[in-house]
């Protein structure tokens, strides 16, 4: 719990910080205007706008390469609650594998499909489903017991 509160605390005050950053203006040092001691990043010397020009149009692109990322990221996560994953480990979404399940099943008694990818044959009790509820969760927990060895033998 600690812990936790301790990241969170953290990221909150990172997220003030880069806010606080990302408010302030950049500008060019006036010529009558003393040097700041001690130098204040925000504010520049003239020779020095062209390499912070430069940063600054790295730094958004690296941003929006990592956005790019990240919203795909975020898009498979959405999509990954509605979604049936064989042993081969292909995904099919839940409407398209009760499909399968039903038209195209294989098998001495019908209990087995092919992926449409790479034609493995995946039991139907193999097809794992994903759920993203807490309840669901909950509910398939099975307590397991462990046996072991208790050997010194490497």
């Amino acid at each position: 719990l600690l812990h936790e509160y301790w990241m969170t605390l953290r990221n909150r005050v990172s997220a003030v910080d880069e806010l606080a950053m990302a408010t302030e203006r950049l500008r060019v040092r006036h010529p009558k205007e003393p040097k700041p001691n001690p130098p204040v990043h925000h504010i520049i010397e003239p020779h020095e706008v062209e390499q912070n020009r430069i940063k600054l149009v790295n730094d958004k692109a690296v941003a929006t390469s990592q956005l790019q990322k990240k919203l795909g990221q975020l898009l498979y996560l959405t999509n990954l609650e509605k979604w049936a994953v064989l042993t081969c480990g292909h995904c099919f979404c839940n409407e398209c594998t009760s499909i399968i399940i039903e038209q195209y099943s294989v098998g001495s008694h019908r209990s087995s499909i092919k992926c449409a990818i790479c034609r493995q044959t995946t039991s139907h009790k193999d097809v794992s489903y994903v759920f993203t509820s807490e309840k669901a969760n909950q509910e398939d927990d099975i307590p397991v017991k462990v046996k072991y060895a208790n050997s010194h033998k490497w």
